[in-house]
């Protein structure tokens, strides 16, 4: 009878014990997925930060000068190669019209462009709360 109690009891304790195993091991996969999100957050903030900055030495340029510069036109450039790989489409989008439309326009339109296509990256980014 003792050996039966026995052998009942460690096939409890058996099964609880994988039951935590299995518990801990779901908790772990949670928190991997979870780390893996802000590490892809973390890597994209940089790049984001760097296309808002271009972006908004542009802005700069066209209110310092009045006029779109080559290094204006550069700067816009390298924020719309940016936008493509760390910003989502409707922000990609709204860029590359931006870049197509942008002498056509005429300079108070494309600083009113750029305005808005900043406060669209900086929401997109989170680096500003709605």
């Amino acid at each position: 009878m003792d050996e039966e109690l026995n052998a009942i009891m460690t096939d409890n304790v058996a099964f609880w014990v994988s039951c935590g195993s299995l518990l801990l091991s779901f908790a772990s996969f949670v928190v991997a997925l979870m780390a893996k999100q802000q590490a892809r957050k973390a890597a994209l903030l940089m790049s984001r930060t760097e296309a808002i900055t271009h972006l908004r030495q542009a802005l700069g340029d066209l209110n310092r000068d009045g006029l779109a510069t080559a290094k204006t036109v550069d700067s816009i450039q390298k924020a719309l190669d940016l936008s493509h790989l760390v910003f989502g489409k409707k922000t990609s989008s709204r860029h590359t019209f931006l870049h197509s439309q942008e002498m056509d326009n005429g300079i108070v339109t494309l600083k009113e462009d750029l305005s808005k296509l900043i406060a669209l990256m900086n929401e997109e980014a989170a680096l500003v709360r709605p």
